[in-house]
């Protein structure tokens, strides 16, 4: 039970650390508050956040912990907790190198379009 219990408490600290990471140069780049390079920065969060959410092998680590907790007893939210951090992963997970070189080339073009696009205006 404790080892479920560090590796989620690390599983929310890493998630909460590149989300609110991105999300802050989010709106730093988008409402013009940062510096010339907030547009690099942004970019670079984003693939940070893409990378960690995309992390294939937390299935297999949630799979074998959802499996280890089943003989514990219920509490209150725990199942949700637990399927929802798997579920999460399930749908972001992404398995293949090419098709993660593909999402970081999405997140490149997508700040570089909207790098010329807020120039242009």
């Amino acid at each position: 039970m404790q080892l479920a219990l560090n590796y989620f408490t690390a599983l929310n600290k890493d998630y909460l650390a590149v989300h609110q990471a991105k999300e802050a140069l989010y709106w730093q780049n988008y409402m013009g508050l940062g510096g010339e390079d907030i547009a690099q920065q942004f970019s670079t969060a984003e693939t940070v956040y893409k990378r960690f959410i995309a992390q294939s092998h937390r299935l297999k680590e949630l799979r074998d912990l959802i499996a280890q907790l089943e003989s514990e007893p219920t509490a209150a939210g725990r199942d949700e907790l637990l399927q929802g951090w798997y579920r999460f992963f399930d749908c972001n997970a992404i398995e293949d190198p090419n098709t993660q070189a593909l999402l970081d080339a999405i997140i490149a073009a997508e700040s570089s379009l909207y790098q010329r696009r807020k120039t242009s205006l």
